[in-house]
């Protein structure tokens, strides 16, 4: 059983988010997680404020654990005497907490107690926060957050949304780093029009991550990247990122 207790060390809330599905959200984040968790002693927590509550991380890194919803129905009862369930964490010193046991549960994770719940776990943990694009938390978690990662394909739809998004004061007062996944994916755009419309986007820094064709066959049998695949120009990717966490 993992030791809960609280640690030292600056406070890491890291959000990941963008304007649409399917840009490899969730991907960036358990990976970029597993190669945090890999540099420092404290745990990483990955928290997925998914509202349709599709636990896909936990079984990649083998546990059971509880939900945020759970935490914070357990947060009275520690109180008067009783004891919170405890988020275990994989080999590699890594964890996740799904929102909710299902969409109807979700839906009473409010955010102002879900904030609550987050900043004490943050006492603990490093928190990554896989924030969907259509969650009612997304608000509560750009605030909190130390830094934003804000994920888009290589397409004209992706970065008008992230413009529409970002620039309708959709950003929080922590540095927002847009990521390019699949930069080079078949049917991207061209390199000129990529440019033109990232400038358009306000944002503290851009990165991109290059096209990975391993990455569907890892994730169906369950393999991590950033462990079976180390040195791929993907995981490469991926140290920029960790530059900007180690700054936030």
């Amino acid at each position: 059983m993992e030791d809960q207790t609280p640690t030292r060390g600056k406070r890491r809330i890291v959000c990941l988010t963008g304007s649409k599905e399917g840009a490899g959200k969730s991907t960036v984040a358990l990976n970029l997680a597993l190669a945090w968790a890999g540099t420092q002693s404290r745990g990483v927590v990955i928290v997925h404020l998914d509202p349709l509550c599709r636990d896909d991380l936990s079984p990649q890194l083998g546990l059971t654990p509880p939900t945020l919803a759970e935490l914070m129905r357990a947060g009275t009862k520690v109180t008067r005497g009783g004891t919170r369930p405890q988020v275990p964490l994989s080999q590699w010193g890594v964890g996740v907490l799904p929102l909710a046991a299902n969409p109807e549960e979700a839906k009473r994770v409010f955010p102002g107690e879900a904030r609550r719940e987050l900043e004490r776990l943050s006492l603990t943990y490093d928190l990554f926060l896989d924030v969907d694009p259509c969650s009612p938390l997304r608000r509560m978690a750009l605030e909190i957050s130390t830094l934003t990662f804000w994920t888009c394909l290589p397409q004209r739809a992706h970065f008008d949304a992230a413009e529409a998004a970002l620039g309708a004061g959709g950003r929080s007062g922590a540095p927002m780093v847009l990521v390019v996944n699949q930069c080079n994916m078949p049917g991207a755009l061209e390199a000129e029009d990529m440019t033109a419309s990232i400038r358009r986007i306000p944002s503290s820094d851009c990165r991109w991550m290059p096209h990975e064709r391993r990455i569907p066959e890892l994730t169906n049998r369950g393999k991590l990247v950033v462990v079976e695949d180390p040195h791929s120009d993907w995981v490469r990717a991926l140290r920029p990122l960790l530059g900007h966490v180690m700054e936030s």
